[in-house]
């Protein structure tokens, strides 16, 4: 129970830190083989945020992709608008064909 208290207190100064949780007693009778000196090999983190900083940037390009397309429709919409935007214009249906 005091391990999970532990882990789950909201004030980061009072939380128990990652690796004082890994020597607690529960795990060292529970996982007794778990390798607690575990390092992570050379180049696996980098590879990791590398990865994270082309998805980042696909993400970002993709918002503007999509941004384009919306200010694109906007404008498109906003000139076949025959009156004063409050209402839809008798004028300014879209085919089914526009919308796809």
């Amino acid at each position: 129970k005091n391990l999970l208290r532990g882990l789950l207190q909201k004030d980061p100064k009072k939380r128990l830190p990652a690796g004082s949780a890994l020597h607690h007693d529960w795990f060292s009778k529970s996982l007794p083989s778990l390798p607690l000196n575990y390092k992570h090999e050379e180049g696996e983190l980098s590879s990791h945020s590398e990865h994270n900083r082309q998805a980042d940037i696909k993400t970002a390009i993709r918002v503007v992709v999509l941004a384009n397309r919306l200010a694109h429709h906007c404008e498109e919409l906003e000139s076949r608008d025959t009156d004063d935007g409050s209402k839809c214009s008798e004028g300014s249906k879209i085919s089914d064909a526009e919308v796809d």
